[in-house]
């Protein structure tokens, strides 16, 4: 996937001819986009749903998807992306609204990365408009988005054990996130679920969109039962930011859809029942 490294202050300048060549009531408007750009604050943020699952093979108890929701923030003081990680932004007041529900605080659970999840009572409610509003040290950020809905996939209940594509060229989603757990042994086994700040960058900001998930073969090489689970995720718009940089921020919601693999023998996977999970090698 190629990134596209957007520099703000490269951006910002292509405005300040057009400020000279703008009448009084464009002035407004274009110098909030240049102090947007210029902004050092920087949020990047997912929001993360779980569609209850519609087989006896998946149980997702136990694990980290269990609470069925899951908001992750990460905020950075960043002129540019390669800054990302360099100066994580702490004891920042960081919180979620879900429709018209109350305000839930987030955790800083490491130094500039706030979370939470269903466990401290957050939701994803298909259709909802969601909120996240940022402050720290007396200034204010926010942004929006719509939770879009699980993609309607059709996977296959045996693999064997090579390369599995999942195509979602058919929705409109911006990227995909997938996940596979082992529900044999209930461990997680592979995502490409962005785990900091500069990831979660690369994941949403690629060069044109994602439509198409490969998970690699040898995550299925293992004889087992798996649970396969792929979000497609939208990105909202730069017009949904405020107060935090607009080149480097961006803020990405989707519903993570699990289906059951088998990669035993096709025999086998034929006959398995959810009941003999319990004494499967």
């Amino acid at each position: 996937m190629q990134m596209i490294e957007e520099d703000p202050v490269t951006k910002a300048g292509l405005i300040l001819p057009a400020l000279a060549l703008s009448g009084c009531a464009q002035l407004s408007e274009w110098q909030e986009k240049f102090e947007g750009y210029t902004n050092p604050l920087v949020a990047q943020a997912m929001f993360i749903g779980v569609a209850e699952p519609d087989s006896a093979f998946i149980d997702l108890s136990g694990t980290d998807f269990g609470s069925g929701a899951a908001v992750q923030v990460f905020l950075a003081d960043a002129s540019n992306v390669n800054d990302l990680e360099n100066a994580p932004v702490s004891g920042g007041a960081v919180q979620v609204r879900v429709g018209g529900g109350p305000a839930l605080p987030l955790y800083e659970e490491d130094i500039g990365a706030y979370r939470a999840t269903g466990v401290e009572g957050l939701d994803y409610i298909v259709g909802e408009e969601t909120a996240l509003s940022i402050a720290i040290d007396g200034q204010q950020g926010a942004a929006t988005g719509k939770l879009p809905e699980a993609a309607d996939l059709d996977v296959d209940w045996y693999q064997d054990g090579t390369d599995l594509a999942i195509d979602l060229s058919d929705h409109s989603f911006d990227t995909v996130l997938g996940v596979v757990i082992d529900m044999v042994s209930g461990e997680l086994v592979w995502t490409n679920e962005p785990a900091d700040i500069s990831e979660l960058y690369e994941m949403t900001h690629a060069s044109e969109p994602v439509k198409r998930l490969v998970i690699p073969g040898v995550v299925l090489s293992q004889e087992s039962v798996y649970a396969v689970g792929v979000a497609g995720m939208m990105v909202t718009a730069e017009e949904a930011l405020d107060g935090i940089n607009l080149a480097l921020s961006s803020y990405m919601q989707g519903q993570l859809v699990f289906s059951p693999v088998c990669t035993y023998e096709e025999s086998l996977c034929a006959e398995i029942t959810p009941e003999d999970l319990e004494n499967l090698p």
